[in-house]
């Protein structure tokens, strides 16, 4: 179990499964350094990375160093454009595979999240999954660009059996990815979605998959620090011993927690809470926002 300096407030856990090696990777900035107050903006992002061992962890590690990189220079001016952080990312990739032709197979799923007093904003490529628990439910918030969307609607025309759907082998195969080349879909929301007294939020790469959302729904709704949650996810993916389990990183954030004087839905400002990585340097990344007094 990792360790973070805002349980309460953020987790993250990951495990390898049934993989030898971990080419899942996310990271975190904000803008504000040390400070946490109505004004911060807090970044997140998380990647699942394709080509291999090798080329699965670089394309990860590298649209994420990418990602974390524009978005510490861009939300500092005050610009919450996550395309830009998607772009850059991508642009990383195709550098990556120019300087080593090896690695030409490689790509990954991209999901960026913004956090600030105007509420959450995402942006994501391919399947790694964005979701809302809310009054005792959860939604999905992002695109899911496997072909597993397309099956189902298949479905729901009476166009193929839901058992064929369910088993196609082709169910998990990405339409969409950054590769360093022309990415095919983009699920862009810059509209914030309101936050509300209680929400959480919940970033999943697809090793998550492997419970049911009932499953998740009954943890998230536990009224525990974030990192709890986040590593009783992961210990339940790997309670299943599922053959071949995928990598599987959760990153769970409870926004009431955070300790902001948060202006939002269902908060008034008087009410105050207590409170390029894998998941063990994002959580040490963390940990060197807060852990030092600030010089300011």
């Amino acid at each position: 179990m990792f360790e973070t300096p805002l349980p309460n407030a953020i987790g993250v856990a990951a495990i390898l499964g049934k993989r030898t090696a971990q080419e899942d990777d996310c990271g975190f900035t904000v803008n504000r350094k040390r400070l946490l107050d109505e004004e911060s903006k807090l970044f997140f992002v998380l990647c699942d990375g394709m080509g291999g061992h090798v080329g699965g962890r670089v394309a990860s590690s590298t649209a994420v160093s990418a990602a974390v990189e524009e978005a510490t220079a861009v939300i500092s001016q005050g610009n919450e454009n996550l395309l830009l952080g998607l772009e850059a990312a991508n642009r990383a990739i195709q550098r990556k595979i120019i300087e080593e032709p090896h690695l030409s197979d490689m790509g990954t799923t991209f999901l960026s999240i913004l956090i600030s007093k105007s509420g959450l904003v995402w942006c994501s490529v391919g399947d790694t999954a964005l979701f809302l628990y809310r009054g005792g439910e959860i939604q999905r918030l992002n695109e899911d660009h496997s072909v597993g969307p397309v099956l189902d609607e298949l479905v729901a025309q009476n166009k193929i059996e839901a058992g064929h759907a369910a088993h196609d082998p082709n169910r998990s195969v990405l339409r969409s990815a950054l590769t360093g080349g022309e990415i095919a879909l983009i699920d862009d929301q810059p509209d914030p979605l309101i936050l509300r007294r209680g929400d959480k939020i919940l970033m999943a790469s697809d090793g998550l998959d492997t419970l049911s959302m009932q499953e998740v729904t009954e943890i998230l709704s536990l009224d525990g620090p974030a990192q709890e949650l986040a590593s009783r996810l992961a210990e339940n993916v790997l309670g299943m011993d599922k053959p071949r389990q995928d990598n599987t990183t959760v990153i769970v954030i409870d926004p009431s927690r955070l300790g902001w004087p948060l202006r939002i839905a269902g908060y008034r400002s008087a009410e105050k809470r207590e409170g390029k990585m894998n998941s063990g340097s994002l959580l040490a990344r963390i940990l060197s926002f807060f852990e030092k007094p600030s010089k300011d």
